[in-house]
Parts: C-alpha cells; structure tokens; sequence
C-alpha cells in the first residue's frame, strides 16, 4: 500500500473551514493558486489545453471520522460515503475547479473550497465526453422531504435572500403548484423552469424573487 505525499500546496482566501461556503446550495467562486513542488513541474506539460481539472486533496485539518453523519442539506443521518463530510477514514477530497492560466509550476484556478495551505495529492484533467453524465441520479438529495426544503426557503426569506436556495427534483412536484399560486409575474415559476440534472441552486437577490419565494411560502 502506498503512502501519499504532497506534489504542492494551495494558495486560498479561506483561513479557516467557517469562511468555505457549506452544504449542496454552496457556490464555489473564489480565485485560488496550486503552488506544485519544482520536482513536479514538468507534470503539467500541455495541461494548458484544459478549460477543468480535478484536484486531489487532503483534508489535513481534519481529525478523525464518521461512518454516519447528518449533512446541513438534510435532517437525515447518511453514510460518510454517500456524503462529502471531511471526516472520512481517508482524508481525501476532490474538487473540479477552472484553469484560468499557468505560470511555470503554479495554476490559477477558480472554484476552490480548500483552506489556505492545503497539500495537493494529485491533478488530472476533466474531460467533458468522459467525466459528465447529466442523466445521473443523486440518491438521497433528489429525495430530500419537501418540508425541509420549504423550511430552507424560509431561512433564505428570514434572511433577506442572502444565502443560496437548494431545490431537489424530489420537492418540484410539490413546489410548482404553490409557485403558480404565490407568483403573479412568472418570476419564480420561470427560475423553477430552468432546473437541470436534478438540482437547481439559484442566488436569492433581487426584490421579485424575493417577494414571489415569500408568497409561496406562507401557504
């Protein structure tokens, strides 16, 4: 069995694990560095060519782990691998982020959630023919109750839309009804319609969307 070891290191904004957006409605947007050792350098020969990459991580902050967790997406306990809970056995994590450009050793992406320092394991390319499946299926987060989905938008609401909503392919059934009674302007029924691959994860701000989430919850 193999032992693992660093090729480089992140450069992050995130300092700490309570500043990385959390949870399936998370949106990944921040700029970030994959600093690889010298001796690796010559690794990323023609990877310029690649629009996507997977990255191989380690949660090395992380200790310990857990075969059976609640995710904050859900009010059910799964299993640590049919979750993406840092605690697992191997701390391991993969992220697909953007290639922006390349100097020498170092990449500039863009879509990292990894705390600043984090040990990189291992890059490969994402290839768009091999690595998409758009009529995959997400198991428990296409099932998630509609109740607990309604709760969320709730909070979105409370908060005065400034966090991500997450609607599952479970709760569309239920949802679209109420949309059609809360929004007189199709604001929210026409977002509704833009669901693709079973998840829809749309930002919460403007004053329509807004108003048309608030009328569809208080029924």
């Amino acid at each position: 069995m193999f032992t693992s070891r660093a090729i480089g290191f992140i450069t992050s904004p995130y300092k700490t694990t309570g500043e990385v957006p959390r949870g399936l409605g998370a949106t990944h947007q921040a700029d970030g560095i994959l600093k690889l050792l010298p001796e690796f350098a010559s690794g990323l020969t023609d990877i310029e060519g690649f629009s996507h990459l997977f990255v191989l991580w380690e949660f090395d902050r992380s200790q310990g782990f857990e075969l059976l967790g609640t995710p904050p997406s859900d009010n059910r306990p799964h299993g640590v691998f049919a979750t993406r809970s840092p605690y697992r056995p191997n701390p391991i994590a993969l992220t697909v982020v953007e290639l922006r450009s390349r100097e020498g050793p170092s990449l500039q992406v863009r879509g990292v959630d990894m705390l600043d320092g984090t040990p990189i394991l291992d890059l490969k390319p994402y290839v768009p023919y091999a690595d998409a499946f758009p009529d995959a299926k997400a198991g428990w987060i296409d099932e998630i109750p509609f109740d607990f989905v309604r709760r969320r938008m709730s909070v979105v609401v409370r908060n005065g839309g400034n966090q991500n909503l997450l609607i599952c392919k479970g709760a569309i059934e239920e949802l679209l009804p109420l949309c059609s009674l809360a929004d007189d302007n199709g604001a929210l029924l026409g977002q509704l319609s833009m669901l693709r691959a079973g998840m829809f994860v749309q930002k919460v701000d403007n004053p329509q969307w807004h108003e048309a989430v608030s009328r569809a919850v208080s029924h």
